[in-house]
């Protein structure tokens, strides 16, 4: 994900970096290959994760770890569809609705690593089919 200044090409558009003030401020996570998400997993927020908004961007806070990561842009967007009933299909199918024009691939591509990101992270936990 790049830096988030809004290109209006897509969810690559968004990023998610660490705060300035927490841990690896340096910069994010490096990215780890292909996403193994699958589009039918349903995620929902962390229950130990706390959001705040900072303008247009989300600080999100690992409670148990100290953690802070800054949402920007598209990542920002995405994550308030992380309602724990939408499963990675729907995000991007409201992503390529607020993005028309971008590459469907790319777009499931991105999404799903950004789901795979966050996972890895612990902020968000999967939804068991009931």
């Amino acid at each position: 994900m790049t830096d988030g200044e809004g290109t209006g090409r897509g969810p690559g558009e968004g990023r998610v970096a660490p705060a300035a003030d927490g841990p690896g401020a340096s910069g994010g996570p490096a990215r780890r290959g292909a996403p193994t998400v699958d589009g039918r997993l349903v995620v929902r927020v962390s229950p130990r994760v706390a959001v705040a908004r900072d303008g247009d961007a989300l600080v999100v806070a690992q409670l148990d770890r100290s953690a802070l990561r800054r949402l920007e842009g598209t990542a920002a967007e995405l994550w308030a569809r992380l309602d724990g009933v939408a499963a990675v299909d729907d995000l991007v199918d409201a992503s390529l609705a607020d993005h028309p024009g971008a590459d469907p691939a790319a777009v499931r591509e991105q999404v799903a690593a950004f789901v795979d990101q966050l996972l890895a992270e612990g902020l968000v936990e999967r939804v068991e089919p009931a």
